[in-house]
């Protein structure tokens, strides 16, 4: 069980750290991280960032879920996402407060950001515990989907939608959805799955397949 807890709690300080490295890219972020950094800017309360906005959201997808599977231990993530919210704003200040504004150094971070998270994801996925709303969401669907893939991308396209109008409201789209955001959405689902088994091996565990029913 420590075993778990730790790959879980590595898992989403790992997706935390990846969003903030494609945040500060400026390339192109998830339509999610997007929709949250709009809102993040447009929120007047200083402290309310995008790892704020981040638990929110997560805790939208949770009811969501919820209401899917109509099973309640799915707002058990709601206390675990908190650990990706926190790793998201403190990732964030210490990336954007150290890195220098580089163009070619923020290109090649967005995809080690996306390499991160797809990584991240996986071990709060094989750990067999609560992963965090996004996860269990797209786990759901892919029950119905059969295909991680195309439950990852039926979920970007309806945050894409929000984000956008959020962008347009923001008065600047391209500040977080760019060629990038495309690049994310298209591969994140076949690296996951590409990833997996060297999750898998790495922590020696196996994805608890009765976890969401």
């Amino acid at each position: 069980m420590i075993k778990r807890i730790a790959a879980h709690l590595f898992g989403f300080t790992l997706v935390g750290l990846g969003v903030s490295l494609i945040i500060f890219s400026n390339q192109g972020a998830f339509p999610l991280d997007a929709l949250n950094w709009f809102l993040a800017e447009l929120t007047p309360i200083e402290f309310v960032d995008n790892g704020v906005w981040n638990y929110i959201m997560s805790t939208v997808i949770a009811i969501v879920t919820y209401l899917i599977i109509r099973k309640p231990k799915v707002f058990i993530s709601i206390i675990m996402v908190l650990f990706v919210s926190l790793a998201i704003s403190l990732f964030g200040s210490l990336i954007s407060n150290t890195l220098p504004e580089h163009i070619a150094l923020k290109i090649i971070l967005a995809p080690v950001g996306l390499i991160t998270i797809a990584f991240g994801a996986n071990f709060t996925i094989v750990s067999g515990l609560p992963a965090a709303p996004v996860e269990q969401l797209m786990v759901v669907l892919t029950l119905h989907t059969n295909s991680l893939k195309r439950s990852r991308y039926y979920m970007e396209a309806v945050f894409a939608v929000f984000a956008i109008i959020a962008g347009l409201i923001y008065g600047d789209l391209f500040k977080q959805i760019g060629w990038f955001s495309i690049v994310a959405i298209l591969f994140i689902g076949p690296l996951m799955e590409l990833l997996m088994p060297l999750n898998e091996k790495i922590i020696g565990l196996k994805e608890n397949e009765n976890e969401v029913k």
